[in-house]
């Protein structure tokens, strides 16, 4: 009677639950991430929000004849505005520049 070694079976198959589980703590952990970005977008875009408004306030007054601190006004405002611009853009774009360089695994049982 022909017995067949289950050892390589075994370990195939205890490697594919561990990668099984890796790739659910990243998915995990991806999840988090991805809520935690949406959250500071929302945050970003509030802050535009307050920074648009201000700005517009800004513009009222000066139109009333307030000149004196137009220019430091303005820069401050544009200062807000162009962080929360840089930030809505950049944030993304690095949080998909660490997507694509974080390291893929692969499973496969299989191979020995």
């Amino acid at each position: 009677m022909l017995r067949i070694d289950p050892a390589d079976y075994e370990l195939a198959l205890a490697q594919a639950r561990a990668d099984l589980a890796a790739f659910n703590a990243e998915s995990a952990q991806l999840a988090t991430e991805a809520a935690n970005t949406t959250r500071i977008l929302e945050l970003e875009r509030e802050r535009l929000a307050l920074a648009e408004t201000d700005l517009e306030r800004i513009r009222t007054l000066t139109a009333q004849g307030t000149q004196t601190l137009k220019p430091l006004v303005i820069s401050v405002v544009f200062g807000l505005l162009a962080a929360t611009v840089l930030i809505l853009l950049v944030l993304p774009a690095f949080y998909a520049a660490l997507e694509d360089i974080r390291p893929r695994k692969t499973a496969n049982p299989i191979a020995g």
